[in-house]
């Protein structure tokens, strides 16, 4: 669901049926270099979770994931990659702006997961909610600069990452709050120079 807005599943589902690999095959590099912060064996909800590279990254670290998703064909070819390399993780079929998934996680990740501003607030404030003592939410967005350089992303203000407003959301104690201009090489669908901003908040 990476570049997720309010358009439904058959949209993505349509997306991942006409090419494979939307988004790379690489972990993306913010989550990367957060899987460094986390604790041995956590327990993960990945948000837009799409065809699981990020996911398989952290199985592969001997963590746990919690994928959720609004496209089946994006969610069944991420199962078949972890069952090719044995390993098996939760992956719900989810619209988050008509249900969110309850539960305790040590960490929560969210790359290109662009929502609507009402629905990312409400998302935002169940973080001190759904993480753990302790626990980390990484994420990466795309900001309003992108528009200039037009390599990925929305191009509906309403879905990209604003950073004050976004600053102004978290609940958590941020360790990493920086706004980056950076090539990306993530499939067809990101790649280039792009604007970002990249968040690690700890639940204090």
């Amino acid at each position: 669901m990476s570049d997720h807005s309010s358009q439904t599943g058959a949209f993505w589902d349509e997306l991942f049926r006409n090419q494979i690999n939307v988004y790379g095959t690489e972990p993306n590099d913010f989550v990367r270099l957060g899987a460094g912060l986390l604790k041995p064996g956590s327990r993960i909800l990945s948000l837009g979770e799409g065809e699981g590279r990020n996911a398989l990254h952290l199985l592969r670290l001997g963590h746990h994931l919690t994928c959720i998703d609004v496209s089946s064909v994006a969610r069944d070819r991420a199962l078949k990659s972890f069952s090719d390399e044995h390993f098996s993780a939760e992956y719900f079929l989810m619209d988050l702006s008509e249900e969110l998934p309850s539960g305790k996680w040590d960490a929560v990740v969210s790359v290109w997961c662009h929502l609507p501003k009402t629905l990312r607030r409400k998302i935002h404030s169940k973080l001190a909610d759904w993480l753990t003592e302790d626990g980390l939410y990484i994420a990466e967005g795309y900001t309003p600069d992108q528009l200039r350089f037009g390599t990925g992303g929305p191009v509906d203000l309403d879905l990209l990452y604003d950073p004050v407003q976004i600053h102004q959301e978290m609940p958590l104690h941020l360790e990493i709050f920086q706004k980056t201009e950076r090539f990306l090489n993530e499939g067809l669908r990101h790649r280039g120079m792009s604007a970002t901003l990249q968040i690690i908040g700890r639940k204090a």
